[in-house]
């Protein structure tokens, strides 16, 4: 387990850079993406499906996410939630 940075995030997929060398082969490279964004926890398995090197020691990673029905209106839920709070904040 490592933490990392989620710089990008969609229904499909999302962007992340940590310190971690997965040294990866797209598509067979398998991980949890673990979360938080409004109120719930969220938890989600994905396939990493590129990645390269961004700066000293940190790399970067497209991941896609392989959600269920649910799973994909959880997040749908949790990002509306996020965005009108940010909205709110006049963010």
């Amino acid at each position: 387990m490592t933490e990392g940075i989620l710089l990008d995030l969609s229904r499909s997929g999302c962007k992340v850079r940590t310190s971690l060398n997965l040294r990866f082969t797209a598509g067979d490279t398998k991980l949890i993406i673990h979360f938080q964004l409004a109120e719930e926890k969220l938890q989600y398995e994905g396939s990493v499906r590129w990645g390269w090197m961004f700066g000293l020691g940190q790399y970067q990673y497209g991941v896609r996410l392989d959600l269920q029905e649910d799973e994909e209106e959880q997040l749908l839920r949790e990002l509306e939630l996020w965005t009108s709070g940010r909205s709110a904040q006049g963010l």
